[in-house]
């Protein structure tokens, strides 16, 4: 009601006017084939058609149809400052020798609001998010599961009913973005032909979206942007943080490591105490990647100091016996038929009961296919060494 109210105020002419001005019913100049405009009257309602009930339907979306592509640039318009871009997914094509042979440069189409209106709408758009449940002085906006602390998101979710009223197939749809002051990425998730009424945008599309700006977060190295009054900032978006291992013995500072159930590690400098890590203290601390300890080569002692010998390839048990003999300690992870990772150590074994069968089974002889650090790597006696085998 309150939209068919606004668009009936504003009146046809202007209605019909900024309909264009966001580019509907207008094709956006992507550089892919076979761009629709969606302007044919079957789709889109021409002016000549926009009368009391059409004004009223077109304002909630009813009659008012759009490509992807078209909805993101308009939307990009309404945050922007109010320029129209146009999109494109080629950034440059280069030759053979690196030279660029076609570049593409953001340009802008037209300008469709002024900036004081985008500020405003950004502001608007913000709180469909911000605003949390369980304060008792905020209302709870339709994407706020899309809420990440220390970090500003505006959206809007959309639910469209997909053909006839009774089929109950919807559309439903969250359009988002972050920074809200300064929007430097969009994204708009669609799931498409819901049977079922009683789900909406809120609560189906938001919380994915969600998780794929927890991953930009990660990925991107995106700081938090505002002091939020809870520790949700720390153990969501950057997990454990990479302790300060400065000073630290080497081989401290792998058990460390390694008891936090990362990939694995990596030492240079041929020294005994840590200089600095990669990543750095406070860092996010990787689960998928090894850590470095940069040593300081100055506490070097060179009758405590051995090469790591080269194990790949080798049964597990004949690698633990050359680590150990080399003064090192494995530490054996075993990829089982099932792909779990378990871990086990020469230091620390569980005898596991055997089930009852009428024939014993084969042994599996497990073969080492990884191992940190790398071979000739010179580290002290007495540290870790983690083999990977299955």
């Amino acid at each position: 009601l309150a939209m068919a109210t606004i668009n009936r105020d504003m009146g046809r002419d202007l209605f019909y006017q900024y309909r264009g001005y966001f580019g509907f019913g207008e094709r956006t100049g992507i550089d892919l084939p076979g761009e629709e405009s969606v302007s044919s009257p079957a789709v889109m309602y021409p002016y000549s058609r926009l009368h009391a009930l059409e004004m009223a339907t077109s304002a909630m979306g009813q009659g008012f149809n759009a490509t992807t592509i078209q909805t993101i640039t308009g939307y990009t318009a309404l945050i922007n400052g109010g320029d129209l871009m146009r999109p494109y997914l080629v950034s440059q094509i280069v030759d053979s020798r690196n030279t660029i042979v076609y570049e593409n440069e953001p340009a802008v189409v037209r300008r469709v609001i002024s900036p004081e209106t985008s500020a405003i709408m950004r502001y608007e758009l913000e709180q469909v998010v911000a605003r949390r449940p369980g304060r008792a002085d905020e209302l709870a906006g339709s994407g706020f599961r899309a809420y990440i602390a220390g970090h500003t998101i505006g959206g809007k979710t959309g639910t469209a009913q997909q053909g006839a009223r009774d089929a109950g197939n919807h559309n439903l749809s969250f359009v988002a973005f972050m920074p809200v002051n300064n929007p430097q990425y969009l994204v708009l998730m669609t799931i498409d032909h819901i049977e079922d009424s009683r789900r909406y945008g809120g609560d189906t599309v938001t919380p994915i979206v969600r998780e794929f700006f927890l991953d930009l977060i990660r990925l991107k190295g995106i700081r938090p942007t505002t002091n939020d009054d809870d520790n949700a900032i720390a153990t969501e978006l950057i997990g454990n943080p990479m302790p300060d291992f400065t000073g630290v013995r080497v081989s401290d500072a792998v058990r460390n490591i390694l008891n936090r159930r990362t990939v694995g590690y990596q030492v240079v400098g041929g020294g005994t105490t840590v200089s600095h890590t990669w990543p750095a203290a406070d860092q996010q601390f990787p689960t998928s990647n090894p850590v470095i300890l940069y040593t300081d080569p100055d506490t070097r002692i060179s009758e405590r100091m051995v090469s790591v010998p080269n194990v790949t390839n080798l049964r597990a048990e004949n690698a633990e016996f050359l680590l150990t003999e080399a003064g090192l300690i494995p530490i054996l992870f075993q990829e089982t038929r099932t792909n779990n990772i378990i871990p086990d150590s020469v230091n620390d074994r569980t005898a596991q009961p055997e089930p009852a069968t009428n024939s014993t089974p084969a042994p599996i002889n497990y073969t080492v296919y990884q191992q940190y650090p790398t071979p000739g790597t010179e580290i002290e006696q007495g540290t870790q060494v983690m083999i990977r085998a299955r």
